[in-house]
């Protein structure tokens, strides 16, 4: 489903119907909400060490440059300069089990990532590894050992879905426009889009500060049963 899906399901539970024009809530107050409870929803199950599905996973196109491994370097000497990243990898969710990042190349041959011990040896230490591997610094992405690639692809739980399209979309030269942000696929487990409607609803309640009709049976808004 895509996030504009998504976001016309909240609009219609608000409104127990179709919305009008002059509905309270900007569409881009709840895709926000959207995305925070998404994240939100996909890091609590993670840590319950129950299974993410490849629904929740997105993967991003990385354009690789050469460039300064460290601030050490005052010239454009050779062994300071590796593969980096064009840009600067989007968040990651956090889990208990970590990232769930992988890093392959372009035919799908997977890149280990680097332990911080083994990035400091290689960097510092006359132990050199020889084998090809990657490591996040500053934000950026380091590829060791191969300076053949021109680019990577990064696969893993994204915190802002309609960011990684977005990349996507404008790393490919043959695509003159991008789509906006609502139409693209929104990513994540079928057994958590109730959940998140629930918890998009109750944010949108908090975020007007309106209080709750106890003893009104028809409230604003009625909160999906869990």
């Amino acid at each position: 489903m895509r996030l504009l899906d998504h976001l016309y399901a909240v609009k219609n539970i608000i409104s127990a119907g179709p919305s009008s024009d002059d509905f309270s809530y900007s569409n881009a107050l709840i895709a926000h909400f959207l995305e925070v409870t998404r994240a939100l929803l996909t890091e609590q199950k993670a840590d319950k060490y129950r299974f993410i599905s490849e629904q929740s996973f997105q993967s991003v196109c990385l354009p690789l440059e050469f460039a300064n491994s460290h601030n050490c370097c005052e010239g454009p000497s050779d062994p300071c300069k590796i593969l980096r990243s064009t840009i600067k990898i989007p968040k990651f969710l956090n889990t208990r089990w970590g990232s769930f990042t992988k890093v392959t190349d372009l035919r799908g041959t997977v890149i280990p990532e680097l332990t911080r011990t083994q990035n400091r040896l290689s960097k510092y230490s006359r132990q050199q590894n020889t084998s090809a591997g990657w490591y996040i610094q500053d934000g950026y992405i380091y590829i060791l050992n191969n300076s053949d690639l021109e680019m990577v692809l990064v696969h893993g739980l994204f915190d802002k879905p309609s960011e990684i399209e977005q990349l996507n979309c404008k790393s490919n030269t043959t695509s003159s426009t991008c789509p906006d942000a609502f139409s693209t696929e929104f990513p994540i487990d079928p057994d958590l889009i109730v959940p998140m409607y629930n918890l998009t609803l109750e944010y949108l309640l908090k975020s007007r500060s309106l209080p709750r009709d106890e003893e009104n049976d028809s409230r604003d808004i009625q909160i999906l049963s869990k």
